[in-house]
């Protein structure tokens, strides 16, 4: 994977588990959590630089193909993750 692939698909990951955890819909705990996986993966791969060596983690095709179903669906909807303040202490 190029760099650009590597940014974008972490941007795809971090997206379909924010739009989840805000629909509560779609993804289990346990399937979050594999999302997450995979993104640390992908940025170890960026981490040490290496562009064209597969993670060493991804997430099954089950699961892929609801990430991809929670992008397209984003992409339908022009959802953006939403800003989230926090409180002052």
């Amino acid at each position: 994977m190029s760099k650009t692939q590597i940014l974008n698909r972490i941007n795809d990951l971090i997206l379909a588990h924010a739009w989840s955890n805000h629909n509560n819909q779609i993804l289990s705990i346990g399937q979050r959590i594999c999302l997450s996986q995979e993104r640390a993966a992908l940025m170890e791969c960026l981490e040490i630089y290496h562009f064209g060596v597969k993670p060493r983690y991804t997430i099954p095709q089950h699961l892929e193909n609801k990430v991809q179903e929670i992008i397209s669906h984003i992409n339908q909807t022009n959802w953006t993750i939403p800003n989230y303040e926090k409180e002052p202490y």
